[in-house]
């Protein structure tokens, strides 16, 4: 195999693990990039975010998707082709907006960006229960959960539809 196609493949991986990353973890790209091994807590179920955009720190869940995925990461042959200053990161790849850009063209849909990972990660999570307060402080916000309500709000609504269903008398 030619190094040449070697490393395409080992990007697309790379590309792929960056992409799920932030999907399940609501990572701004800068953070994701930065995740370390030695920050990844399997026995509390969690992962340390360096301070970011917000300047600080917070822990995000290792959902079961998250757990594949890193188990996926650290069985496989990623590292072969990654650049020596990756070592000991999670990730192998800092960006991949290019991929991002080609994959939605392919698909005919509409252009995702890394930070549509972020809100994707924040639909999933109100659209499966979790509190408003606990999704703000996984993404890292300070505000309680008030930017998340003005920003989605709509899926509030749609969950509060669902649930008068289910109310009897």
């Amino acid at each position: 195999m030619s190094r040449r196609v070697a490393q395409g493949a080992s990007s697309s991986k790379g590309n792929g693990d960056l992409v799920e990353f932030m999907a399940f973890s609501g990572c701004r790209l800068g953070e994701a990039s930065r995740v370390r091994w030695k920050v990844i807590d399997e026995a509390n179920n969690r992962i340390w975010i360096e301070p970011g955009k917000s300047g600080h720190g917070r822990h995000v869940p290792i959902t079961p998707a998250m757990a594949d995925l890193l188990k996926q990461i650290r069985d496989g042959k990623r590292w072969a082709l990654a650049s020596p200053k990756r070592f000991g990161y999670v990730l192998i790849n800092q960006s991949c907006e290019e991929s991002l850009e080609s994959a939605c063209t392919k698909a005919g849909v509409q252009r995702m960006t890394h930070h549509s990972l972020r809100h994707l990660f924040a639909t999933r999570a109100i659209e499966s229960g979790v509190p408003v307060p606990t999704v703000a402080r996984w993404l890292g916000h300070q505000d309680g959960g008030a930017l998340l309500l003005k920003t989605y709000s709509h899926l509030l609504d749609h969950h509060s539809q669902e649930s008068a269903q289910k109310v009897s008398f």
